[in-house]
């Protein structure tokens, strides 16, 4: 497949983004030069002010976010809707300190009451993080361990009891979700919260409308404290979409549970059939795992995505990297190739189609990648190492809010001879400096 190049696509791109900042899309500041270690950059959606430069305007190309260094980072998590002002992010930061900007009508910066931020803000009273998630309005931090202090930190909307401190009060600073210490991973969907124990279970609570919850036929409540996902053992990673859950087994195999309105359980059933589980059922379509350990996903929450750690060495294609966006979801295996299901509209899949999938496809549009992430009906991918493909930064999809980073607002679905966009290296660069990508809910892009 031949890939649009940055610097055509450049030229064709300024007359679009001069007209679009004119209407309040800004055109973004050159990368630093070569050798030189750059800060985070965001693109896409900002009406929250989810970019994190100090403004609210629509980024169509990637901007620098000032005062967050990339080598600082160790994890970015997005939250919020698919309408521009909702979004927020979540940084983890190597020294273990959470930091967060965008919006905050419920709290979901967990700073405290008040009015969105554009620019960072360090989360108080919690440290020694070792995760975070961001859901639709609410977050969660990670603090291993079984001493006071220790366990699930979590803040913003609390409607559905997605804080799971056993109220439905809003909390605009950090909680510790009782009766809980430990744990592997976070992950955060639109209203609902999930925790990979240390015993390879998930405990799961919030809303539970669409089965989300995975609690079994006798029970479709909400539930504002912790809970045991019956029956689910041996899981090495999670993930969450909007109103649905995802877990990894040790053995390879792909469990989702929720909403499956577009497919996104990935059963082979239509919503006519299924129109959600609130029971685990195994993913169909992936290529067969194998049994091994591995190391915890690094996963971003709810309406985002996420990045995972390399599972243990042995036979096979090894334990997937699940990435979960609104409706639809990525698996990446040690092989490079990645596999989706869930909504297509928007050619999300990358299959060469514009059809929901309810069993998993291989990705046959894409190149060889290493790192994905799942955001609204769209993607970002870190592509392998490659005859001037080094760590390149793709997209595809959905791109209503500049969230493709292509300098405009054009849809890339991936079909009838359509490319992929390849965001990074810029024009003038001959490598890409980031290595991580995190999509949001909230049409908007990090790279790291």
């Amino acid at each position: 497949m031949n890939v649009k190049t940055r610097g055509l696509r450049l030229r064709a791109a300024l007359t679009v983004i001069a007209t679009a900042t004119a209407l309040g899309a800004a055109a973004a500041p050159a990368l630093p030069a070569e050798g030189h270690d750059p800060l985070v950059y965001a693109w896409g959606a900002n009406g929250g002010g989810q970019l994190g430069n100090s403004t609210t305007t629509a980024r169509y190309a990637p901007a620098a976010v000032p005062s967050l260094p990339k080598q600082d980072v160790y994890k970015i998590a997005a939250g919020g809707g698919v309408t521009g002002g909702s979004g927020f992010a979540v940084a983890l930061r190597n020294d273990r300190s959470v930091w967060t900007w965008g919006q905050n009508d419920n709290g979901q910066l967990g700073t405290g009451p008040g009015s969105n931020n554009s620019a960072l803000g360090k989360v108080p009273g919690i440290s020694g993080i070792v995760d975070v998630a961001a859901g639709g309005q609410h977050a969660l931090a990670l603090r291993t361990g079984t001493g006071k202090g220790d366990g699930v930190y979590a803040w913003g909307l609390n409607d559905k009891g997605q804080v799971g401190d056993g109220t439905n009060t809003n909390r605009f600073v950090p909680k510790l979700v009782q009766s809980m210490h430990g744990g592997k991973q976070v992950a955060a969907g639109c209203n609902h919260s999930m925790l990979l124990t240390e015993n390879n279970t998930v405990k799961i609570w919030g809303a539970n409308e669409k089965g989300q919850l995975g609690l079994g036929d006798k029970d479709t409540s909400n539930h504002n404290t912790p809970v045991d996902v019956p029956e689910l053992t041996n899981v090495a990673r999670i993930a969450a979409g909007c109103d649905f859950s995802l877990a990894v087994k040790y053995d390879g195999t792909v469990w989702a549970w929720g909403d499956n309105t577009r497919g996104q359980l990935g059963v082979n059933k239509t919503k006519d059939a299924l129109a959600f589980s609130n029971k685990p059922l195994q993913v169909q379509g992936l290529p067969a795992g194998q049994t091994g350990q591995a190391n915890p996903a690094d996963q971003t929450g709810g309406t985002g995505t996420g990045t995972g750690t390399d599972a243990s060495q042995g036979t096979g294609l090894g334990l997937p990297d699940i990435a979960a966006g609104w409706d639809h979801v990525y698996a990446l295996y040690s092989d490079n190739k990645v596999y989706g299901w869930g909504s297509n509209g928007n050619g999300q899949l990358a299959d060469g189609t514009t059809t929901d999938r309810t069993s998993a496809h291989e990705a046959t549009q894409l190149p060889p990648v290493k790192a994905i992430t799942a955001g609204y009906n769209y993607g970002l991918a870190v592509r392998t190492a490659g005859t001037g493909t080094s760590n390149d930064i793709i997209s595809w999809g959905l791109n209503q809010k500049g969230q493709l980073g292509s300098g405009d607002t054009t849809d890339h679905n991936l079909n009838n001879n359509d490319q992929y966009v390849t965001i990074f290296p810029q024009e003038g660069e001959t490598t890409n400096p980031f290595t991580r990508v995190t999509a949001g809910g909230s049409e908007s892009s990090y790279a790291y």
